[in-house]
């Protein structure tokens, strides 16, 4: 969770580094799309390694598996307003207002973000080992 919330220049650095650990594993050419070579390693990239650690976090805070304090941090839409929304149809969560880039890249927000991403029915997985395999291959094929 820690490297989601860093700058874009780290995760930029970083993925090159899973992209040239992939081409000697795999022992590709420069050319090679690293897209092919994840998917054939089975890898997911860096920044989708961090939504789906995200992810798996909200799951859990959604669904009672994490200290009080996180599951706080949301709300869903059905329970802001009074109105039927598609978006408590949904299951979507409240994304918070924020007013400065530092927030923008909290838990808080970016885990809302995320969360209302995903498919409905990953969502709503009954278990959180159910969830993982959806969440990593809809990562996958995306």
């Amino acid at each position: 969770m820690i490297w989601g919330r860093c700058k874009q220049a780290n995760i930029n650095r970083l993925l090159k580094l899973q992209k040239r650990a992939a081409r000697i594993v795999l022992q590709a050419d420069f050319l090679t799309p690293s897209k092919a070579m994840f998917n054939s390693l089975n890898w997911l990239s860096f920044p989708q390694r961090i939504q789906y650690h995200t992810c798996i976090m909200m799951y859990k805070a959604l669904n009672g598996l994490t200290p009080e304090y996180i599951a706080d941090l949301f709300t869903r839409t059905s329970e802001a307003h009074n109105r039927s929304l598609r978006s408590a149809d949904n299951d979507m969560l409240r994304i918070p207002m924020s007013k400065t880039s530092y927030f923008d890249r909290s838990f808080a927000v970016i885990g809302a973000k995320q969360w209302n991403d995903i498919p409905l029915h990953i969502r709503q997985s009954s278990s959180l080992n159910s969830f993982r395999t959806s969440l990593k291959l809809y990562l996958l094929n995306n």
